[in-house]
């Protein structure tokens, strides 16, 4: 790239940055204002309840006291409070008047923001360092990440209205960077503390492990490499440093809170998974303490009156319930897991895409499944999107402006029917959600709670669908890359075979000159 065309990238990049932070400060004015007003009804909120909670914690930090005593709901590392605790210290500190409150309270807004603009920047080097050797130019890689995360109304709303994900973002996305620059040491530090922050960054392991594989060598493919242990063993360096310095700091409060919880939350209220239905009724029956849980639940909920009564006696008994709620809780882990290790192995040479196809499996076999969990898959889509290769020659409407900025038109007509369709499937059940929490089940009965967890079946085959044509895509682009590369080796042989007959051709027409003079 020439000093020019690096320059004009360069300003290209600060461009779509500048509007982007312009966006996002648009929407940190409007939250100030709706935070005030309560715009229609008195009651409506931009910021996230969460950022109260994170809030409370930091102002406890401040003071010396316990953060997890001083909001109970407060499920988090201490990492979070600490990133807004200079805020509330410096307010502190100086006993500033109340009017500088709202300046400090905004304060981890603020590093929200920036971790949202960092997670683009990072974004955009994973995908310059797993693409060297194509043509995709520095504009088409900034367009890709700008339509995606940058003015992602989704992610800018999200990290406005004060939730932590971008920060995590930001760490995941490091993460990535760096295992893709050999900087294993560093990738592993990183690791540990995407895993202290949220326990499901540890999904990406077994592509990790793959990828730290020496390929070159498959009698000892899947053995530990001396990689492998730099990166275990700097990995166990963080995670156990910050849950040690966590544990001395609160105690087993902390190890509960911040890890333990997690694997025991169950939640059936605003949860996209389908399996909210069967928890809230198994939690329902089990909540009764009965043997004879059917005089006591709701015939709106189960129809058990419609059962023969050897059913009713051979598991509405609570030691049966309590098996089989287990076994439930265990068969609904498995394909995640099962998926995991599957798509680890047919895509650990693409680390991008293993990492968002794996994250966006998990998220949707989850057994709790909340808007904010979309945003660890969608971290990760501009970097897995890029290793997908259009066919040439297909054009469509607005071709002129995706010719323009560079993308492929096929490519963008595949995004928008996937876009589209996701958005449909969740338009589904956010309807239906709508009718459960303002109309209420009296009005609708039983029908209610089916229709929901229809709506979530639905939206769970949805995902199932995105993801199978994003992997279809993915293998057309390898087969595309293949046939490219094939048909390069042709041209290049047939550019050598011409050189070289042209060559044989100037030999002989000087030979026969050269015999002319002679004579």
């Amino acid at each position: 790239m020439s000093l020019k065309k690096a320059n004009s990238s360069g300003a290209f990049v600060r461009y779509l940055l500048a509007i982007a932070l312009l966006l996002r400060i648009g929407l940190f004015i409007f939250s100030i204002w709706q935070d005030t007003t309560r715009w229609p009804d008195g009651q409506l909120r931009f910021t996230d309840v969460d950022y109260d909670v994170f809030t409370d914690a930091a102002k406890a930090m401040v003071a010396g006291r316990d953060v997890y005593e001083a909001r109970p709901t407060y499920r988090y590392s201490p990492l979070i409070a600490l990133i807004l605790w200079p805020g509330h210290y410096v307010f502190s500190r100086f006993n500033l008047p109340a009017s500088f409150y709202p300046a400090a309270y905004a304060f981890g807004k603020v590093v929200f923001i920036v971790s949202d603009i960092i997670c683009a920047l990072l974004q955009r080097n994973i995908i310059m360092v797993e693409h060297p050797d194509q043509q995709k130019s520095s504009q088409t890689i900034s367009w890709l990440v700008g339509i995606i995360w940058l003015f992602n109304p989704i992610t800018a709303t999200v990290s406005v209205r004060g939730n932590a994900e971008s920060v995590l973002g930001v760490f995941v996305l490091a993460c990535l960077y760096c295992l893709l620059q050999n900087r294993i040491m560093l990738a592993g530090l990183l690791f540990g503390t995407c895993i202290h922050l949220k326990l499901y960054p540890i999904i990406y392991a077994p592509a990790i492990y793959l990828h730290l594989c020496d390929p070159t060598k498959p009698s000892v493919f899947r053995l530990p490499t001396l990689r492998h242990w730099y990166f275990g063993c700097a990995t166990l360096a963080s995670l156990l440093g910050l849950t040690g310095a966590g544990y001395w700091a609160y105690g087993w409060t902390f190890l509960h809170q911040s890890y333990f919880y997690h694997f025991t939350r169950v939640d059936f209220w605003h949860n996209f998974a389908p399996h909210f239905y069967p928890i809230y009724l198994f939690e329902g029956i089990l909540a009764i303490n009965s043997t004879n849980p059917k005089e006591y639940y709701d015939p709106n909920l189960f129809p058990y009156n419609y059962m023969p009564e050897w059913v009713l006696d051979a598991f509405f008994q609570k030691a049966m319930l309590e098996k089989m709620y287990k076994l439930f809780k265990i068969l609904i882990m498995l394909p995640s897991l099962i998926l995991i290790v599957v798509l680890s192995f047919r895509y650990w040479r693409k680390q991008s895409f293993a990492w968002f196809a794996i994250t966006f499996t998990f998220v949707a076999f989850n057994k709790v499944c909340t808007s904010q969990y979309f945003l660890w898959w969608l971290v990760l889509l501009p970097p897995a999107l890029a290793h997908i290769r259009s066919p040439p020659g297909r054009k469509g409407e607005l071709c002129g402006f995706r010719e323009g900025i560079g993308l492929p038109p096929t490519a963008v007509n595949r995004g928008f029917r996937l876009a589209a369709l996701w958005f449909i499937g969740q338009a589904f059940w956010l309807g239906f959600a709508y009718l459960h929490e303002m109309v209420g089940p009296p009005y609708w009965g039983r029908e209610l709670w089916l229709a929901l967890w229809a709506a979530s079946c639905v939206f769970l085959v949805v995902n199932l669908v995105i993801l199978k044509c994003l992997m279809c895509w993915i293998e057309d682009g390898s087969a595309i890359n293949s046939v490219s590369s094939k048909l390069d080796v042709v041209d290049k042989k047939s550019l050598t075979t011409r050189s070289q007959v042209k060559r044989n051709g100037n030999n002989e027409e000087d030979g026969v000159r050269k015999r002319k003079i002679v004579s």
